[in-house]
């Protein structure tokens, strides 16, 4: 059986070497596609914290750099009222049909309110300043990564 290996690993290795050339020549070049799940994210007086899920899927075949990604919340006129920046600083190979999920919470009490200068907000008046602040405003969630491939995904944010 090895040698019967040996004998064919010189053709597999240039069978593969040739599929793969013929995939990047035919646009088959590495791509990373991302998203926002849910989309719109609502919220509500009752409702003050949301699961989200921000999935990676790769495509194609080759090198990717990534440099940074920042995420930020635009208003409705597209100012940043927040931004933040991770940075990566990776190269790597990507091979089709891979797909990579982060989950997080948005608190609202914590994430947004908690820094108007509150000290230790309970529920009665997180849900006032709720009310008061974002009760019928919109907003915008963007991440975009930057680097070879610099893909980007949006969701309103909607403060019913």
């Amino acid at each position: 059986m090895r040698e019967l290996i040996r004998q064919h690993s010189k053709k597999l290795v240039l069978i593969v070497g040739m599929l793969a050339f013929v995939f990047i020549i035919a646009g088959c070049s590495a791509n990373i596609s991302l998203s926002i799940d849910p989309n719109p994210i609502r919220f509500d007086v009752d409702n003050l914290e949301q699961e989200v899920t921000v999935t990676l899927r790769t495509s194609g075949i080759g090198s990717v750099e990534l440099d940074y990604i920042d995420v930020l919340i635009l208003d409705n006129q597209d100012e940043e009222v927040y931004s933040d920046r991770i940075e990566i600083n990776e190269s790597s190979f990507v091979v089709p049909g891979v797909e990579v999920q982060e989950g997080f919470e948005i608190d609202i009490c914590e994430d947004f309110i908690d820094g108007t200068g509150h000290d230790d907000i309970d529920d009665e008046l997180c849900r006032e300043l709720y009310e008061e602040q974002l009760q019928g405003r919109e907003y915008k969630l963007r991440i975009m990564v930057q680097g070879s491939i610099s893909p980007t995904a949006e969701a309103d944010i909607i403060f019913d």
